[in-house]
């Protein structure tokens, strides 16, 4: 007897002629599929090495040959679903399809920093994050999320709430089980080669 059959994934046209169908993956432990984006294998490779390298014919990797239908299929890693179609219409200048102002959290920022390390293509997202962060960073609570408004602030760029936030972490930072914790949270794992040079 046959389980039941598997829903289709919702598909984002981001380029509605682009030749990358790419499946979006949770960064959890399961793996599990989100959706699906259209994409340019032109604009990825522009704004991404890690892209550029996984569509490159030359260096072998099975994202590089074309499927019989002309397109090429790639995996991402998703930090959440939101913030990477966020992350895909900056990179292929969609600003129609952003969200407003007001519109982003600080979990999806940080989200959107994680994603911009991951694919090394930060200087493309800095010049949009400041309209999200801005707002919320003004009206946030002193002492909440510390450690996740230090990395965003570092990843993107913002003087303003990476100096706000250092001293602050600095002050209430602790050593615990090999990597430091504020406020029993730990930094963001990339946070590491950020803080060797700053403590």
């Amino acid at each position: 007897m046959m389980g039941p059959s598997k829903e289709p994934l919702k598909n984002h046209d981001i380029d509605s002629t682009g030749d990358v169908v790419a499946t979006l993956l949770s960064a959890d432990d399961d793996n599990t599929e989100l959706s699906t984006l259209r994409l340019s294998s032109k604009v990825l490779s522009l704004v991404s090495p890690v892209f550029k390298s996984m569509l490159d014919p030359a260096k072998g990797f099975k994202e590089s040959l074309l499927k019989p239908n002309g397109m090429k299929e790639i995996c991402i890693t998703a930090f959440s679903e939101k913030s990477t179609i966020v992350a895909m219409n900056i990179l292929h200048y969609q600003p129609e399809s952003l969200p407003g102002p007001t519109e982003v959290s600080s979990r999806e920022l940080y989200n959107l920093a994680s994603f911009a390390d991951y694919y090394q293509c930060q200087r493309f997202l800095r010049l949009w994050a400041p309209i999200w962060a801005m707002p919320i960073w003004r009206i946030r609570s002193p002492s909440k999320n510390t450690a996740r408004w230090l990395w965003i602030g570092i990843s993107f760029q913002i003087p303003q709430i990476t100096k706000d936030y250092a001293q602050e972490v600095f002050e209430r930072m602790r050593l615990q089980g090999g990597k430091f914790v504020v406020d029993g949270k730990p930094f963001h794992d990339a946070m590491n080669k950020y803080t060797d040079g700053m403590f």
